[in-house]
């Protein structure tokens, strides 16, 4: 059975190992190492795997219309009509580049509903030369992520975090719409925005301690104000924060919080800083107000959403 035959049946199985034993260690796939592009695939997979798909149903021959014009592929087709549209190149009997086709046509009619993108950031692919822009935005990370993991194993004021944020938004504001390009941003961006939400605690604490005195001035069961008490304070964002610190036990009597970096699904290997506390000493209004706000905003979303939709 040639080599192009077993790297279908490997991928229309889902089968990792099987691919890896087929693509060779010397090769890049996707102008990226072996490696990288297993573990892309893997990751597709695996969310495959979580809508309780665990292998393609269809596999559909087809030409690419653009790139490569003329080459076949193959589409492999998901009992969702999730498709992966693949060229395989094979010479001498060796797997010798696989790319996914962007404009591919099957030879039959199918239907294809969504993609299954393999992504790679422009830094991790073997032809990437950095400028020397690049060079200085990597070194300028380096340091303000060397002086972030200084805070830890200690407890800093809100204030510290300002003068970080303060000190590093030149170099936030040079790099944040290149998280889906390039890998080397992604962790100081995340580390940024969570910083930056936590830092809302300080700046709308006065808003907050205003938005709680009025709630506390109507019956909750009073719908239609507390739904007009939603839509005033929407635009306070200190209940974004929460998903960037846990309260420590007694966080009410302490003032204490930690740090906890804000997830990114896009991106893999970001920092996970250990046990910086925050001290939210004479902010707690603003923790309080997230906690109500989050609350009722989820429960009451569909009305709030009606009233916007109207009002526009």
């Amino acid at each position: 059975m040639s080599s192009q035959k077993l790297i279908i049946n490997a991928i229309i199985d889902m089968n990792l190992d099987m691919i890896d034993l087929l693509l060779a260690n010397s090769n890049s796939y996707m102008e990226v190492s072996k490696d990288l592009f297993i573990k892309e695939l893997s990751k597709k997979f695996k969310r495959l795997n979580n809508q309780g798909v665990t292998k393609f149903n269809k596999v559909s021959k087809g030409t690419c219309q653009k790139c490569y014009a003329g080459c076949t592929g193959y589409t492999f087709l998901t009992k969702n009509n999730d498709y992966l549209d693949l060229l395989i190149e094979e010479k001498n009997n060796t797997i010798t580049d696989i790319t996914q086709c962007t404009n591919f046509k099957n030879e039959e009619e199918i239907i294809k509903k969504n993609n299954i993108f393999l992504c790679f950031k422009k830094d991790l692919k073997t032809s990437y030369i950095p400028t020397s822009l690049h060079l200085s935005q990597q070194k300028g990370i380096e340091h303000a992520e060397l002086e972030f993991e200084k805070f830890q194993n200690q407890i800093i004021d809100l204030e510290i975090i300002e003068i970080w944020l303060n000190k590093w938004s030149q170099l936030f504001n040079s790099i944040k719409y290149m998280n889906l390009d390039y890998s080397f941003v992604s962790s100081f961006l995340s580390t940024y925005h969570s910083t930056k939400n936590i830092s809302s605690i300080k700046k709308d604490n006065f808003l907050a301690k205003k938005a709680l005195a009025e709630f506390n001035n109507f019956q909750i069961s009073d719908h239609k104000k507390l739904i007009n008490w939603l839509l005033k304070y929407k635009k306070n964002q200190v209940y974004n924060a929460s998903s960037n610190y846990t309260k420590t036990e007694n966080w009410n009597k302490t003032n204490l919080i930690i740090f906890k970096n804000r997830e990114d699904i896009f991106n893999d290997g970001l920092k996970d800083y250990n046990n910086i506390i925050i001290d939210i000493k004479g902010y707690l209004n603003s923790i309080k107000f997230g906690e109500i706000y989050s609350q009722y905003y989820y429960e009451f979303y569909n009305e709030i959403k009606q009233r916007q939709e109207i009002a526009q």
